[in-house]
């Protein structure tokens, strides 16, 4: 095998391209392996979440960092329904993934006045 192609087979593991968006897997953490990323990002649905020109990286409960590609670094069309109209940072929040593989955004809400 040609030397040069070494890096390349190592990384394209971490890296996918599902239907309606691109995503690499940056850092894994103690909860979340290689193979729980992939599988819960396989079924997930990140329509309307594309930023047309910057990347954002979510980050998981238990450190894990997947970097969310934008439309103009991945194959994604500008023109489709799932690129948002302007680029949004969502690496404010904190992710997790549920017992049945489900990638949850946890947020953390502020109460009303009228419930202090």
């Amino acid at each position: 095998m040609k030397p040069y192609l070494l890096p390349l087979l190592f990384f394209l593991p971490a890296m996918s391209f599902g239907q309606d968006y691109s995503y690499e897997v940056v850092k894994t953490g103690n909860k979340y392996s290689l193979d729980i990323l992939n599988s819960a990002f396989s079924k997930a649905k990140f329509c309307g979440r594309i930023n047309p020109s910057a990347s954002y990286m979510i980050k998981f409960d238990d450190g894990a960092e997947v970097k969310i590609l934008s439309a103009s670094e991945s194959m994604v069309s500008e023109k489709s329904e799932c690129v948002r109209e302007k680029d949004v940072d969502e690496s404010i929040y904190t992710w997790s993934i549920s017992a049945n593989g489900t990638i949850i955004k946890l947020q953390s809400v502020k109460p009303s006045k009228s419930h202090e």
